[in-house]
């Protein structure tokens, strides 16, 4: 659904109450625990928030809104913001054909197509690459199983290749051309810590799986994984990013879930998220036939993000345009009500668990992901 077929490897490269105060204070657990939490905000500034557990367990930092983690599939989000606004700029053209960028794709393939996951591309076993190795090796013009524009299956390597594209058009990087976005709106985060400041990675929480016998395990980012000022990417002890070429691997700073940031920074990517307009419409429903909706989860999509229709929404009632993320124990969230003012993000940063126990409504949510709805459901009914 989002990075279920991530690994550790892959990392590299790349009964919750209401707080009804202004930053809720967190609350030590009777046994230690992974971050878990939610904030809701309105009009930019946060009316509710109620986080518990530890940033790392074992050490005595509190999980704050403050602290940065791996947001996963947030990430997409995020990189479909920053590219409409590229496109708005006129520095890039979301419907030109990339084909004569990157070979062994159909024709008439565009950004748009990538972005909004019907370029009919399904993800290999392995959708990241290292620093030595193209991006194209990564899949064939078999994998496009659908032509483009007719079918939508959500697909992490769409995000890549979108990423390889854009470095080509824009001619730098693309973690750092993330960084330069994020720092415009005033936040300290980057793809896989590239540009985060020591300050902030020394706040950073690791996200956890339990083993059998109730053991908590870190997945990612351990204060010792974190580089005090580079970014984390495959191949970096074999060599140096003054060597990269651009243009050729997209996947290496993750583009698809590895974005480092903190609640607080998600509130402002949802505020964000309110006067993209486009964003709260889907492009994309479906119709019984034109995509793979992976157990009810995906019925309508926008140009980078989930849109919940009132009677569809896991806030029944309440209209939703924002992005989930699962990914190494994560599950995460952030969302706008359109309209409104009001914006929400949460995580749980560890479980007992691989993957998804769904809900079995529709749409189909796993149960981390509605129990976190639930928890902050009335205080955005309480503001709506």
């Amino acid at each position: 659904m989002f990075n279920r077929r991530e690994t550790l490897l892959g990392a590299l490269a790349i009964g919750m109450g209401i707080g009804l105060t202004a930053c809720a204070k967190s609350r030590p657990p009777a046994h230690p625990q992974p971050g878990r939490g939610w904030a809701v905000s309105k009009s930019g500034k946060i009316i509710a928030s109620d986080v518990t557990g530890q940033s790392v367990i074992g050490a005595t930092d509190d999980f704050t809104v403050n602290a940065p983690f791996r947001i996963a599939s947030i990430t997409k989000l995020i990189v479909a913001m920053a590219i409409q606004d590229w496109a708005d700029a006129g520095r890039l053209n979301l419907t030109a054909t990339v084909d004569d960028i990157l070979t062994n794709t159909p024709n008439g393939l565009t950004l748009k197509h990538l972005l909004l996951h019907v370029s009919g591309l399904r993800d290999p076993d392995v959708y990241w690459a290292d620093i030595q190795t193209n991006i194209q090796s990564l899949y064939t013009i078999a994998d496009f199983t659908h032509p483009v524009g007719t079918y939508f299956r959500y697909s992490n390597l769409n995000y890549g290749l979108a990423a390889t594209i854009v470095e080509t058009q824009l001619g730098e990087r693309f973690d750092r051309l993330i960084w330069n976005w994020v720092t415009r709106h005033g936040l300290d985060a980057g793809l896989n810590w590239s540009g985060v400041s020591p300050r902030k990675r020394e706040l950073a929480a690791a996200l956890y799986r339990q083993d059998e016998i109730g053991e908590w395990g870190a997945t990612v980012d351990l204060p010792a994984e974190i580089p005090l000022a580079s970014p984390i990417y495959l191949g970096r002890g074999i060599q140096g990013l003054g060597n990269y070429k651009i243009g050729t691997n997209g996947t290496l700073f993750s583009p698809q879930g590895g974005m480092r940031m903190s609640l607080s920074d998600l509130l402002r990517i949802a505020d964000l998220l309110q006067s993209r307009t486009n964003f709260h419409s889907p492009s994309w429903i479906f119709d019984g036939r034109n995509g793979a909706t992976e157990n009810n989860h995906f019925l309508s999509f926008g140009p980078g993000s989930y849109v919940y229709s009132a009677d569809q929404s896991p806030i029944k009632g309440v209209q939703l345009a924002g992005h989930l993320g699962e990914a190494y124990g994560a599950y995460t969230g952030a969302f706008c009500v359109p309209g409104t003012e009001l914006s929400f993000a949460f995580a749980q940063l560890g479980t007992a668990h691989e993957g998804f126990t769904l809900t079995g409504t529709t749409p189909n949510h796993s149960v981390e992901h509605q129990a976190l709805f639930d928890a902050l459901a009335p205080v955005v009914r309480a503001h709506i």
